[in-house]
């Protein structure tokens, strides 16, 4: 008797094989698509980091007559190695300022550098400004007239990601020096 046709036993073998193909095709498609959610969103904070960059430029000069908050003092390299560290220990002692910017909060920073359409988390499509805490920029300024600038995006209503709700440029050695004085960055 010549039977041309699968045993059950051949079939399940094959439904079992698709399923395990099934099962980790699955996994790394769901994978991916939250890999790229986490990457748009740190996208869209680089974006706010331009903004906030881009009008440090623009008004750089209107903040320097703002200054004469508070003094601090911190070590800065003076020759940077590429791997970042400093060369031998060759260190500048700096001061800093801090300029004041109580009319520079965040969504008056981006208005001119990100349509509200744009101050959308892509990560979760909720909109950063409406009806949410608008975190200050706080801004400080070294002798050598570089910037130095930190935002806190934890006040904001989009449910950012906590590894990019701070956004800053303030070298360690700064912001060590800030916190000395009570004021509670997280850098």
């Amino acid at each position: 008797m010549n039977n041309k046709g699968f045993t059950l036993v051949e079939m399940l073998a094959v439904v079992v094989i698709l399923g395990i193909i099934l099962g980790i095709a699955t996994t790394s498609v769901l994978s991916a698509i939250e890999t790229s959610k986490e990457e748009s969103e740190k996208v869209f904070v680089d974006k706010i980091e331009t903004a906030v960059e881009s009008c440090i430029n623009l008004n750089g000069m209107s903040m320097d007559e703002k200054s004469g908050g508070p003094t601090y003092t911190f070590d800065k390299c003076r020759k940077v190695k590429e791997n970042g560290e400093c060369e031998d220990g060759d260190y500048n002692t700096i001061e800093t300022e801090a300029v004041e910017l109580e009319e520079f909060d965040l969504e008056e920073i981006t208005k001119d550098f990100v349509d509200e359409d744009g101050m959308v988390n892509p990560r979760n499509k909720e909109k950063c400004l409406k009806n949410s805490g608008n975190p200050v920029v706080r801004v400080f300024k070294d002798e050598d007239m570089v910037y130095y600038y930190y935002v806190d995006l934890s006040s904001l209503d989009c449910d950012i990601a906590p590894e990019n709700q701070i956004i800053t440029n303030i070298p360690e050695k700064l912001c060590t020096s800030i916190n000395t004085e009570g004021v509670g960055l997280e850098c």
